[in-house]
C-alpha cells in the first residue's frame, strides 16, 4: 500500500474517534450544567487541557466561559481538533481514498460531514449542543460499524484500527490525568460533589453501566481508575486498546516487512506498566505524572509510526 494511502487511513481513524471523544466530554459537561445542583462547581477548563487546546483557545477567547468552550470544542473554524474540524479532516482523508473504501463508508462520512461540518454559533445560541454531540457520537458508531462489516482485513483495515485504538488510549489517559489531578475534597457537599465528579469521569467514556456491572457498590476512585486503566474486557480501557494496538502493529510488520521492534518495545513497556506498575496510592493523592508520561509516549509512538510507515511525509 502507498504510504500516502496508509497515512490517510490511519488519520481517518484518529479523527473520527477524536470527534466522538470530544462529543462525549462536551455532552457530559453540558448535562452537568443542567442537572447538577446550583452549588455544584461545573468546570470547563479541564476540557481544554484534556484536548490539549488551551493555548490556541486563549488566542481567540479572553476567558473560559460555559459558552465559549463549547463553541471552541464543537464548531470553531480555527480549532482543527473541534468536532467540526475532525469530521471535516476525516472526510478529506476519505475523499482521497474513494477507490479504496467501500461506498457505504464514504457515503456515511460524507453524509455526516454535511450534518456537522457547517454548524456555526447559532448551534449554541439555540441550545443545540446536545443534539450535535449525539450526532457526532452516532456518526462514529456508524462509520466504524460499516468498516467492521465491509472493509477487507488487509493493510487498510490495520491502519484504520491502529489510528482508532491509539487515539482512544491517548484520550482516556489524558482525561484521567486531568480528573485525578484535581479530586474534589470540598468539606461542604463533599459526597454529592464526588459522586457527580466520578459519574462524569465514567460517562465521558461510556463506562458508567459497565463499571456498575463490574462493581455493584458505590463509586470508588481507585476502582474507577483500575477499571479504565487496566480492564482486559472493557473496550475503552487503556490496557485493552494498547494490547489491541500492539497486535495490529505486529500484523502490519508481518505484512510490510518493516522493522517495528522499537515501537513494539515502547508499547510493551506501557502495557507492563499498566499491568504491574500503576501507583494507585500516588494517583489517589493527585500525582498524575505517570499517566501524562504514558500519553506523551503514545504521541512518540505515533511519530515513530509516521517515520516507519508514512515515509512520504516524514522523510
Amino acid at each position: 500500500m502507498l504510504s500516502r494511502l496508509a497515512e490517510n487511513l490511519f488519520w481517518m481513524g484518529r479523527y473520527v474517534e477524536r470527534a466522538e471523544n470530544t462529543a462525549r466530554l462536551l455532552d457530559v459537561n453540558y448535562h452537568a450544567t443542567l442537572e447538577a445542583p446550583k452549588w455544584f462547581p461545573v468546570r470547563w477548563e479541564p476540557l481544554l487541557r484534556i484536548t490539549t487546546s488551551q493555548e490556541s483557545y486563549f488566542e481567540h477567547f479572553p476567558e473560559v466561559t460555559p459558552y465559549s468552550v463549547p463553541v471552541w470544542l464543537a464548531i470553531h473554524p480555527s480549532n482543527s481538533s473541534s468536532i467540526r474540524g475532525c469530521i471535516t479532516a476525516a472526510r478529506e482523508n476519505a475523499r482521497s481514498l474513494r477507490d479504496q473504501l467501500p461506498s457505504e463508508m464514504w457515503e456515511s462520512i460524507n453524509r455526516e460531514y454535511f450534518k456537522l461540518g457547517f454548524a456555526n454559533q447559532e448551534l449554541i445560541n439555540e441550545d443545540g449542543l446536545h443534539s450535535y454531540c449525539i450526532t457526532a457520537r452516532e456518526a462514529s458508531h456508524l462509520f466504524f460499524g460499516i468498516a467492521e462489516g465491509t472493509l477487507p482485513r488487509d493493510e487498510g483495515w490495520l491502519y484504520l484500527q491502529a489510528g482508532r485504538t491509539l487515539e482512544r488510549a491517548d484520550s482516556v489517559l489524558r482525561m484521567l490525568a486531568e480528573y485525578y489531578q484535581d479530586i474534589p475534597t470540598h468539606a461542604s457537599h463533599q459526597v454529592e460533589i464526588q459522586n457527580h465528579h466520578w459519574m462524569a469521569v465514567l460517562k465521558s467514556v461510556s463506562a458508567y453501566e459497565a463499571y456498575r456491572k463490574e462493581y455493584q457498590s458505590r463509586l470508588d476512585p481507585a476502582r474507577i481508575a483500575a477499571f479504565l486503566l487496566q480492564s482486559h474486557t472493557f473496550p475503552r480501557s487503556v490496557l485493552h486498546n494498547l494490547q489491541t494496538l500492539k497486535h495490529l502493529l505486529e500484523e502490519l510488520a508481518d505484512i510490510t516487512q518493516h522493522n517495528s521492534r522499537e515501537i513494539s518495545r515502547k508499547l510493551g513497556w506501557l502495557i507492563a506498566q499498566l499491568d504491574y506498575g500503576v501507583p494507585m496510592a500516588s494517583l489517589m493523592s493527585g500525582d498524575t505524572h505517570m499517566l501524562r508520561g504514558m500519553a506523551d509516549t503514545l504521541w512518540k509512538i505515533s511519530d515513530d509510526m509516521g517515520r516507519l510507515y508514512f515515509l512520504a511525509r516524514y522523510a
